[in-house]
């Protein structure tokens, strides 16, 4: 029979354990379970009893205090009664990891499996004193783990990450990585000692530590069978953590061993793989030059699939393969067999939604990392004139205004010059009759993102086209399409401004019409509250233009409706309009100085003051806020 401390201390467990006050529980556990479990007297059955009421305690406490309370009681089991309490220990941390494993993931369920982590932690220097790597407890401890790294790698609760990798060292540092990797590659692949590799390969980086080189075609084997040839969706946090192996793999390796899996996949089964390529493409730390075509052409029969996420994700793989180039010959090669399938070479392409994914990523090919300005620019301008012809024979809307986007996302790579042919056609097309609002939009969008820096000098020839957009804006004020394109051409002539100040004589009627107080062309109320993000975005960078380039033009009868409207766009549903918002008022606010009440900043608290003065300001009371959150 047991003695009458350890009745009592298991007694008051299972009963103050799933106490709701933390103070009864701890002192429970402080006060008389550790001390119980502490002597030699405490038997074996008592022990596996033990584990059993602490088991559910990983669930059910969420407070630190109490988690180190139990932790503590486990660790005086295991240091009192080594082997004995070693055993309903790993136990423990194999039903843990086997709940956590089967559970969704959700911020509860990664902090069940950091309970375990913790628990393993414990015992892991223990178990190795007393048994070899090849026991079935460290074989079932090691499985565990899996388990619980890749439920804490899938929870969203993110803060704990770090804590767990401290913990992985602190394992790790007291045991070699070598049974640990011993283990993963005997046993059968699967995704979850994947997750359990990309700790042991981080440890490995930051202790420079290359012992484990020699499982590396093992492991690749074992990314290839849970990844690659998966059946089923790979989830994203065994995409991600998959990195730490694949940014050692080599030229031979990605040639002979992930390649060939690669196109197998996307052949057997291109709808699980083709999400997963994005981060291996990502994860590689190679120039994929020599394989952008092989690769690319699997890739691109994807963009003109007719399921919409399996575009989506074929234009983030072509996206993370063009990072990975820098031969400017074999970017462009693949591109023109993009622009191929875009003529109809696998067949023709009739639905919009099938030509912008194939447009996509061709404008997806931009993210390349092909260095030297002379060799972008060859690059662009080769791909630009590859546009025109669509430009010009696209009837479509939507999908006219997507390839102006992507021609858009191609001119930004311009270094040296804009070609001539690109600012003839954006003249001729935008002056069709067929060309509507949209769309000479997405052309003025193109060429304020084209004319930067020193090829601003070229804007020169597309002044008239830009005040035709302004003219339109005044004949027809109410209408916020028209007024958008004033926007966005707004915009670029202030810089053209800035940058060809000779030409004074050439904007006079622009300033005029723009700044005019009582017209307020771009920066009415109605204007402004209906226009899209897009077009917002355009009218912050001619305010911040006007305001940083061309100040000496305002005055105090013309400045404030365009402080208003930062105010405005401050509040503005969009994150991103209101960002760039904040950051052009945070550089109001640095360049005024002192208290000059005629300063940028101090019209700005005028323009606050009685924005706040006409709007509805909820004041939310303590008690309310307490109520809310219970």
């Amino acid at each position: 029979m047991a003695a009458p401390h350890v009745q009592e201390a298991l007694k008051l467990l299972a009963q103050r354990s799933g106490s709701s006050k933390t103070r009864a529980r701890i002192e429970a556990l402080r006060d008389v379970v550790a001390p119980s479990v502490r002597k030699p007297d405490f038997p074996e059955a008592a022990l596996k009893m033990l584990m059993r009421l602490l088991l559910p305690t990983a669930e059910r406490y969420r407070d630190v205090a109490s988690q180190r309370a139990v932790e503590d009681v486990v660790r005086a089991a295991v240091e009192t009664h080594g082997n004995a309490a070693i055993k309903p220990v790993v136990a423990a941390v194999a039903e843990l990891g086997h709940v956590v494993g089967k559970t969704p993931p959700s911020a509860a369920n990664g902090s069940m499996a950091y309970t375990g982590l913790r628990w393993a932690c414990v015992v892991i220097e223990p178990l190795l004193q007393k048994h070899s790597a090849d026991s079935t407890e460290f074989k079932q401890l090691v499985t565990s783990l899996a388990e619980i790294a890749s439920a804490i790698l899938s929870s969203p609760r993110k803060p704990v990450h770090a804590a767990v990798r401290r913990c992985f060292a602190r394992i790790f540092s007291k045991v070699s990585i070598t049974p640990f990797l011993s283990v993963v590659v005997a046993q059968p692949a699967s995704k979850e000692l994947l997750c359990l590799s990309h700790y042991i390969l981080r440890y490995a980086d930051n202790q420079k530590d290359s012992s484990w080189s020699s499982h590396m075609d093992a492991l690749l084997d074992m990314y290839v069978k849970s990844v690659i040839a998966s059946k089923t969706a790979v989830p994203v946090h065994v995409q991600e953590c998959s990195a730490a192996l694949l940014c050692h793999v080599t030229h031979e390796q990605f040639k002979d061993v992930l390649l060939p899996a690669v196109e197998r996949g996307l052949l057997r089964a291109p709808e699980q793989l083709i999400p997963a390529l994005s981060s291996m493409l990502d994860g590689v730390s190679l120039d994929l030059s020599a394989y952008i075509v092989t690769i690319g052409k699997r890739i691109g029969t994807q963009l003109h699939s007719q399921d919409v996420a399996r575009r989506q994700a074929a234009v983030a793989a072509v996206t993370s393969l063009a990072k990975q180039c820098s031969d400017d010959s074999a970017v462009l090669e693949f591109t023109k067999h993009l622009f191929s399938v875009l003529g109809g070479s696998e067949g023709k392409l009739t639905g919009a939604e099938q030509r912008m994914g194939v447009l996509s990523g061709i404008g997806a090919m931009a993210s390349t990392s092909a260095v030297g300005s002379s060799c972008l620019q060859s690059l662009a301008t080769a791909v630009i004139k590859l546009f025109l012809p669509i430009l010009q024979q696209e009837v479509h809307e939507a999908t006219l205004v997507h390839c102006v986007g992507m021609t858009s996302a191609w001119s930004v790579r311009l270094a040296t010059s804009v070609p001539d042919e690109l600012l003839s056609a954006i003249k001729k097309n935008m002056a069709l009759k067929t060309a509507s609002s949209a769309v000479r939009f997405a052309y003025l969008h193109l060429l304020n993102s084209t004319l930067k820096g020193n090829l601003l000098a070229q804007g020169a020839e597309i002044i008239p086209l830009l005040q035709q957009a302004i003219d339109r804006a005044v004949a027809q004020p109410h209408q916020v399409s028209v007024v958008s394109e004033a926007m966005s051409a707004a915009a670029l002539l202030a810089q053209l401004c800035v940058a060809q100040s000779e030409a004074e004589s050439k904007f006079t009627s622009f300033w005029q019409t723009v700044l005019d107080p009582s017209k307020q062309l771009l920066v009415s109320e109605k204007i402004v509250a209906q226009a899209t993000s897009e077009a917002l975005l355009q009218l912050l960078l001619f305010v911040q233009t006007l305001l940083f380039g061309n100040e000496e033009r305002l005055n105090s009868k013309n400045n404030r409706p365009f402080y208003t409207v930062l105010a405005w766009l401050l509040v503005h549903r969009d994150n991103v309009v209101r960002k760039r918002a904040a950051t052009v008022v945070q550089k109001v606010i640095k360049s005024s100085t002192g208290g000059d009440a005629e300063s940028g900043a101090a019209i700005l608290r005028g323009v606050f003051g009685d924005f706040l003065a006409t709007q509805k300001v909820a004041v939310v009371s303590s008690e309310e806020t307490e109520g809310a959150a219970a």
